[in-house]
């Protein structure tokens, strides 16, 4: 897996359409973005709802504490951009900053382990 990308190109990567009627997603486009990112990563997919999916990464069994973080990843908008016309980002950013901070920390296994 490549994580050496800018942060500015991972966001953009992921501001990408994902919608849901409240029952399941109909759009999934951002799942897969986010699926396709974390391959060859120490994450992978534990869990597969209709409207959540849980990454995880095997942690030693010493480990007591786990971090959870939780991040919406449906998008308000009709149509999804991200553009960095001078110097200025700009987008329908509904939580990809979010989404891209937290797939950063992940692809290059910077999130914190709490082990005794």
């Amino acid at each position: 897996m490549e994580t050496a990308c800018d942060f500015f190109s991972l966001l953009r990567s992921v501001t990408v359409d994902c919608k849901d009627n409240g029952r399941e997603f109909t759009v999934a486009d951002r799942i897969a973005v986010i699926g396709r990112l974390l391959e060859g990563t120490s994450y992978s997919l534990v869990a597969r709802e209709p409207l959540a999916l849980l990454f995880a990464k095997r942690v030693p069994q010493e480990c007591e504490k786990i971090v959870l973080i939780s991040s919406h990843i449906d998008c308000v908008y009709s149509s999804c951009f991200c553009d960095d016309a001078d110097g200025c980002w700009r987008g329908t950013f509904d939580n990809s900053f979010g989404n891209t901070a937290v797939l950063w920390c992940m692809m290059n296994d910077m999130l914190p382990s709490f082990c005794t």
